[in-house]
This record gives C-alpha cells, structure tokens and sequence, in this order.
C-alpha cells in the first residue's frame, strides 16, 4: 500500500510539472506568434510606404518629362518661326506624309480586322453546317466578278464596232494642235453675216442678197436677176465658158460682166468681174443673190468666224483694196484640204465650200476611187470619221453626190458651223474647234 501511494504521489508531481511545461510552452508560443504578427505589420507599412514614395517620385518625374516636352515643342515652334521658311514647307510636308502614313495604317488596320471577322463568321457557318454549305457550293453557280466586268467591256466594244463597223471611213485629216488665239480686230471692218452665209448688199442702189462662196472661182448670177437690178437688158452677146460645177463639167452660154460694184452692208464697196448664167441654172443657184467668189475678197486680208447659231462674221483688214479693178484674165482660186485613208495610199482632195448647204459630202470620183481601192464590204455608204489626232474624231454622216469633179469630198457650211470653224485667207488655214480642243489644218489654193 505504502508503495503503490509513493507510486500515485510521484505520478501526481510529474503531471503538475507537465501541466506547467506546457503553461510555459503556451506562453512562449503565443508571445513569439504576437512578435511575428507585429513584425509583418510594421514589413507591409514599411513596403504601403516605399510604395506611395515610389508613386509620388514617378509622378514627379511624368510632370517634369511632360514639362520638358512641352519646352521643346514650343522651342522648336519658336525656332521653325525665326527659321527659314523652306524649313516650314519641309516641316509642313513630313507633318502631312507622317499623317497620311498614320491614316494608310489605320485603314489597313481596319481591312485587315474586317477580313479576319469576316474568316471567323465563315469557319463558324462552316463549322456549323458543313454538309449543307457543301451542297450549295455544289449545285449553286460560283460568282465571277472578274468575268462580269470583262464582259460588260466588251458588249460596249462590240457595241461601239457595231456603230463604227462596215459602213464607216476613216479619213485622218493632217492637223496641229493650237492654242486659242484672241486676235485684236479692233481696227478691222466687219460685216456680220446672216444664216446660210448670206449678206444684204446694193447694186446701182437696188438691194440684193450676196452669198459668198470658197468653193467658186468666179462671181456670177442669174438673167434674171441681173435685169432686175438693171446691169443687162438681155440684148447683149453671149460666150461660151466652160466651168465645174456640183452638176459637173459644163459648158454654158454666158454674158460676162467686166465691172460690177457690189456695195456690201457695212459699207465695204467691191469691184468684181461677174457671169450671168442662162435661165436653166436658176434652179441650182436661185434667183435672188449673187454668188461673189472669196478668192476676190482674200485681197482684203481678211478672216471669217463660224458660230454654232448659224451666222458668221467677217474682218477684213485692208477693205479699200477691194475698189481696184480685178486684172483681166486672172482665174480665181478655191481653197482645199489633203486626206488619207490606212487603206488607201493616194491623198483625197477635200474642198472646202461655204457656199454648199451640206454637212460633209463625197462625189462620184471619190466613190470610185474608194471602190478601186478597197474591199466592197468597207464602202462608206452612211458615214464618216474625221480623224484629227489619235485621241481626237469626229462621226459625221456622208451624203452621196453623183458628180465627177476634180475633188473627192467636200465640206460644206453647217460642218462650217457645228465645229465653229475660223477660216484665215491669209495664212491659208482653217481651225476647228471639237470637244474644247482646236486644230488648224492647212488650206491649198488650187
């Protein structure tokens, strides 16, 4: 008994010496944990600390940056004013091509960002409905747009041959381009036209019309007309003259006038030599006016303007000259232009007739010489193109006249007049003027 008490009261002692073991060990552990609370307290007030230091030198050093930026640019602005201002153009330009790079980039950005949104939705429908999109590229026609813009071309190509195919010549037409010319016609006299290239004139004091004419060699009238104005009684002797006229190669009894003075409306006097033609040809040259040759008035140093509306003007420059006598024996001239076709290598002749109310007409020896020449599947029975330069024509139609004359074609006054045509006797030339371009062209005198 007595050992088993020793034994309890020996156990008792060692559990209060454990008890306060574990006492001290809780305190210690508790003490050391409150330690290390404190030390990772004041560690993240230390770093929050560091932190707002860094913070406020960082932002500290944007504003001097920004600061100092701001002192450049206006150093530079301030240098760019006081500097050349080749310095300023040269900066304008890289400001300009820097821009116009940034907005290249920005487009090719938003391109490339649509293309890839658009590859997306298409491998999303792909993934989506294979099979049924497979069927559809299968049975549905692929969409050509290259084809498309290739065939519109040419149905507007075989459109335009179809206009221009086998009924159209082509004459190339030599010719300058020239800039417009404002002439000072200030101290010319003028003599304003009427329609069909007419002018109201006196004769011995009795008012007539006078036509002027660069297609005839010679003034001349009806009977008629010359007993109405009182310059033939009818008595006199007639001489057979041969002359070419649009009816051809004829032979007429003619009363020849050596002086007759035509007082034109303006008051320009001419003194020109006329023939009085037989009662038949009234119907070609009409009973009211007289045809006066140009070749007489190009001694007057003059030029003529064409206008769209049908009338004309004329300048002369030395009007007084015209008041001599015409030199007996002397032939009048007409004016001419030379013509060429790829297939023909003989020029044509192509007159110039103010006097003929046609657009552009060809005769019968310009018909066979282009059916000598060609193929019968190129004749031109419709139309023609003027070619003035490569890049420059015209389409006019073509009239047909059966007529053998030393000319082929010839240009009347209402081609005269769409193409505002400005005919200069004494430089021999004539200017067209198509789509705001004008072309001089050289006349021959023959």
């Amino acid at each position: 008994m007595k050992k088993y008490m020793k034994r309890k009261v020996d156990d008792s002692m060692e559990e209060t010496k454990n008890n306060k073991k574990k006492k001290v060990d809780g305190l210690h552990m508790f003490t050391q944990h409150s330690k290390l609370r404190t030390d990772s307290g004041k560690r993240e007030k230390n770093n929050q600390n560091t932190e707002d230091s860094q913070n406020k030198k960082r932002k500290r050093q944007d504003t001097e940056d920004h600061g100092n930026q701001n002192k450049k640019i206006k150093d530079d602005h301030e240098k760019r004013k006081s500097g050349d201002h080749k310095d300023q153009k040269k900066w304008r330009k890289m400001e300009c091509c820097h821009r116009v790079v940034d907005c290249v980039k920005k487009w090719k950005r938003k391109v490339t960002q649509c293309y890839e949104n658009q590859t997306k939705k298409r491998k999303r429908q792909d993934t989506n409905d294979q099979e049924s999109q497979a069927k559809k590229r299968k049975t549905e026609p692929k969409k050509r747009w290259g084809l498309k813009c290739c065939q519109r071309i040419l149905r507007r190509l075989r459109k335009r041959i179809k206009k221009d195919g086998e009924d159209v010549l082509r004459l190339k037409l030599k010719a300058e381009r020239v800039s417009k010319e404002e002439r000072s016609v200030s101290t010319y006299c003028c003599v304003d036209m009427e329609k069909g290239n007419l002018v109201g004139a006196t004769v011995l004091g009795k008012p007539c019309l006078v036509l002027l004419d660069s297609g005839a060699s010679i003034g001349a009238m009806v009977l008629s007309l010359s007993q109405r104005l009182g310059l033939v009684t009818g008595g006199e002797e007639t001489v057979k003259h041969r002359l070419s006229t649009w009816l051809g190669l004829l032979e007429l009894d003619v009363i020849k006038l050596d002086e007759v003075v035509v007082v034109l409306k303006g008051g320009v006097v001419v003194n020109t030599p006329l023939l009085v033609f037989p009662p038949e040809m009234e119907n070609h040259y009409g009973s009211e006016h007289i045809v006066l040759s140009m070749s007489r008035l190009q001694e007057a140093d003059m030029h003529q303007e064409f206008h769209v509306d049908g009338t004309s003007c004329l300048f002369l420059r030395h009007p007084e000259r015209l008041l001599r006598r015409y030199e007996t024996g002397r032939k009048g001239k007409v004016f001419t232009i030379t013509a060429r076709t790829p297939s023909i290598e003989d020029p044509f002749t192509v007159l110039v007739d103010t006097g003929a109310d046609v657009p552009f007409c060809i005769t019968k020896t310009g018909l066979d010489k282009v059916r000598s020449r060609t193929n019968q599947w190129t004749l031109p029975p419709g139309r023609v193109r003027l070619q003035f330069d490569d890049n420059t024509d015209t389409l006019r139609r073509i009239e047909l006249n059966n007529v053998r004359a030393f000319f082929h074609f010839a240009i009347g006054r209402q081609l005269l007049y769409q193409l505002q045509a400005v005919i200069d006797y004494v430089d021999l030339s004539i200017t067209f003027t198509i789509n705001k371009k004008q072309f001089r062209l050289h006349l021959l005198s023959c």
